[in-house]
């Protein structure tokens, strides 16, 4: 047994071992890691960055925040720049893995970030003792993508002012037709903002109220919504492809983030399909996705330098306008200049007012008076007022993700859950699985148990095995018609040579040899295997 202990012990080792040298490993000077979400920066300020300064930028992804708060914390790979979104940021500062940022090497992104934004986020992205562990990368809010030409033939529209609400997507008629978000956060902020819809439009509560999660009764009243909706409309739920299908002009309407809007309603209008994009009146979430630096204490001055470098350049106006074309989302940089042709945001977010655009002053400096497209840039008032921040479950987060896990559970039928005879059989068909499996990996020790406890049982039962066997001993065959058994080189006729059957004393010879046999064995101070006894 002191063998196998040892045995064990190096097995853990050789394990545990690569795994914790990988954690909090340098990377390459001349590399730079970028662990992003997927299609979240141009590929072309990449190329720029790398020649500028004759560096590699890798940019791994990830498809949520928990898989990256994992992957992080696994340590099998170091990453030297992060992009959590606010709530994945609050948890990363509790756990002590982000490097508090110098505000003084952020030169560019202090003087062109949006102040309105940096300030609503600042709380989330600062700790108690006022450090800074990131800065602000793109931002948006939730809404309801929606096909204008579907809505219309049902008598929802614009001008009938019944399409900015949360309870667009509780409307019967569109049953089968409505996406909603296979995300916790995403969908429990809409539903959440709905269940609450008569203290907020009274102002007894304020859209921070609800979304700070903290509310008793919170996801009860989330559970109830749910289940309604799933009555009346059946709703699909999606990660990714909602902006597709809409574009391509299916499905009424989506539960969805800005960004993805946007360029769900571009590549609609190529399609000549005309999509529509509502502010529910009752509150909004505003989400703020962040550039921070993980902990590493092996970082060196020149990868630090160079990371420093990415922060600030990712800043520079003309390439978060670059950034925000190429992937639809709205960047925190707001730059400093005042006309379309001194501020490249500007430039690109300009919508004339005849199109719609409005002047928005919450976003860029004061003195601006260019009108901006309001899908990017929702109005000074609906941001002021409207809009809050979805902050980390905290000490809630098993509460929340066990109600997610029974509310999709039920998703796609009308009963509550399998019924308990149901279950009971499901129960006792698994346990009698495992035994079964059990019992095939372990026959050998049950077969050396048996016959070191019940020797005579298994002699008798081996012992009229083999004269059963004996008895029933096929005889000769007589036919004149000969079967010919083949082998590698070589052909024998069974016809030519019968076998004769086995005698009284040869077939009690047999038994005896049967019985005197023995299933494999282990030895019990070494687990060292013993052959059977020939």
């Amino acid at each position: 047994m002191k063998k196998t202990k040892f045995i064990v012990l190096l097995l853990v080792l050789a394990i545990c071992l690569p795994v914790l040298a990988a954690c909090n490993t340098a990377t390459p000077d001349d590399v730079l890691y970028v662990y992003n979400w997927e299609d979240y920066i141009s590929e072309d300020l990449i190329k720029a960055f790398e020649e500028k300064y004759s560096v590699t930028v890798e940019v791994p992804t990830f498809d949520t925040n928990e898989t990256m708060i994992t992957n992080l914390v696994d340590g099998k790979q170091s990453y030297d720049i992060i992009c959590p979104s606010d709530y994945a940021i609050q948890q990363l500062i509790k756990r002590k893995l982000l490097e508090p940022l110098d505000k003084d090497k952020l030169p560019v992104y202090f003087e062109n970030v949006s102040y309105g934004v940096h300030d609503k986020f600042e709380g989330i992205i600062t700790d108690d003792a006022d450090n800074l562990y990131a800065i602000g990368y793109m931002w948006g809010i939730m809404g309801i993508l929606y096909n204008v030409e579907k809505l219309e033939e049902k008598g929802f529209s614009v001008e009938n002012d019944n399409i900015d609400t949360w309870g667009l997507l509780f409307e019967e008629e569109f049953k089968g037709q409505v996406y909603m978000k296979d995300s916790i956060r995403d969908t429990f902020a809409a539903l959440s903002l709905w269940a609450y819809r008569e203290e907020l439009a009274s102002g007894e509560l304020k859209p921070q109220d609800v979304l700070s999660n903290d509310k008793d009764g919170l996801i009860d009243r989330v559970k109830a919504v749910f289940k309604e909706q799933k009555s009346k409309v059946s709703p699909l739920f999606e990660v990714d492809e909602a902006k597709n299908s809409l574009a391509e002009g299916q499905y009424a309407m989506a539960l969805m983030w800005s960004g993805d809007a946007y360029e769900s309603i571009l590549n609609a209008a190529e399609k000549g399909i005309e999509l529509g994009f509502a502010y529910p009146t009752e509150g909004n979430n505003i989400f703020f996705d962040g550039l921070a630096i993980p902990k590493n204490d092996k970082r060196t001055d020149a990868k630090r330098d160079l990371i420093y470098k990415f922060l600030n350049f990712i800043s520079e106006p003309e390439n978060a306008a670059v950034n925000m074309e190429a992937t639809g989302y709205t960047s925190v940089i707001a730059g400093t200049g005042t006309t379309v042709d001194d501020n490249p945001i500007l430039k690109y977010a300009h919508v004339s007012e005849e199109e719609g655009g409005e002047v928005n002053n919450f976003f860029f400096p004061e003195g601006v008076d260019v009108p901006v497209d309001t899908l990017l840039y929702p109005s000074p008032e609906y941001l002021a007022e409207k809009c809050a921040i979805m902050y980390d479950y905290g000490d809630r987060t098993e509460a929340f993700n066990d109600a997610w896990v029974e509310l999709m559970g039920n998703v796609g039928g009308d009963d509550e859950g399998l019924p308990g005879w149901a279950v009971a059989l499901i129960v006792i068909g698994s346990i009698l699985v495992v035994l079964g499996v059990l019992g095939f990996v372990f026959r050998a020790k049950v077969a050396d148990f048996i016959g070191k406890k019940f020797p005579n049982l298994l002699k008798k039962n081996t012992a009229d095995s083999a004269a059963s066997g004996a008895a029933n001993a096929p005889k000769p065959s007589s036919a004149s018609g000969a079967e010919t058994e083949k082998s590698p080189g070589n052909a024998t006729t069974k016809a030519e040579k019968p076998s004769p059957a086995p005698s009284e004393t040869e077939s009690g010879k047999t038994a005896e040899q049967h019985a005197d046999k023995k299933p494999p064995a282990f030895d019990d101070d070494d687990d060292e295997f013993i052959p059977p006894v020939k």
